[in-house]
């Protein structure tokens, strides 16, 4: 081995003296600069508000379609009770049954200063037979006082009161009138005595100095209930119907 050794015309006395060993550094590829940053922060921002808008308006049109059909059955589900029971309305001279129509703006109001609408009263015979024979009075009679009118400019109230003596009452808080779950803006009542358009804004079957209305019934009334939506999300809607009632003359 030494032999091949000095041939090659190494030393015996090799050594490596003063040797360094230099790994070369990794190298990176060249970094974002902050204007780079700033502007994809913003292309992010503009994306995530795109799409959050998309997002809100979808979700804005579902609630308002919601709310519009909503107040819609609501709507069309009490002007079908109003009619039901108005279609029923009749007068009698001799017990002292009319019907009563006050427009919004008569100072007569039965339901007084809170009542801010058109005021519908009338008679009909609509006491549940089933509260009759409960009762075990069969002498009694099936008439109830029924009507309409709003109050406090928002609410849409029921007067439905079972009684022999039928005078229409001035609200005070009793359990006659109840909400009907809606909140209004207005209600009207129009009222038509004969075949032609002519109508008229107040009814009242008891005035002995108007033979028109002398304890009768309009031939047909108009209806139209304009109703809030009380979060401010919707418009007022206004629905209207026509209630033809057979008793007229």
């Amino acid at each position: 081995m030494r032999k091949v050794i000095k041939n090659l015309g190494i030393s015996n006395s090799f050594k490596i003296q003063n040797s360094k060993f230099k790994i070369a550094p990794k190298t990176f590829g060249a970094a974002f600069t902050l204007i780079e940053i700033m502007i994809t922060t913003a292309v992010l921002a503009l994306l995530i508000t795109g799409i959050y808008a998309i997002f809100k308006g979808g979700t804005d049109s579902w609630t308002k379609g919601n709310v519009r059909m909503e107040r819609y059955q609501n709507a069309r589900a009490i002007l079908e009770m109003m009619s039901r029971e108005i279609s029923c309305a009749m007068v009698n001279k001799a017990r002292k049954i009319y019907m009563l129509g006050v427009d919004e703006s008569s100072s007569g109001k039965v339901k007084g200063a809170r009542s801010s609408a058109d005021e519908l009263f009338f008679v009909a015979p609509l006491y549940p037979k089933s509260s009759l024979d409960a009762s075990g009075n069969t002498t009694k009679s099936d008439l109830v006082e029924l009507g309409y009118w709003v109050k406090d400019d928002t609410e849409l109230m029921r007067h439905y009161r079972a009684t022999a003596n039928f005078v229409y009452e001035t609200y005070s808080g009793a359990n006659n009138d109840d909400p009907l779950g809606i909140a209004a803006a207005g209600l009207r009542f129009y009222y038509y005595h004969d075949d032609s358009a002519d109508s008229s804004v107040n009814w009242g079957s008891d005035d002995s100095g108007s033979d028109t209305y002398l304890y009768k019934l309009p031939k047909k009334i108009k209806i139209v209930l304009s109703t809030l939506d009380e979060e401010k999300r919707e418009d007022t809607q206004i629905f209207e119907t026509t209630v033809f009632i057979p008793g007229a003359e």
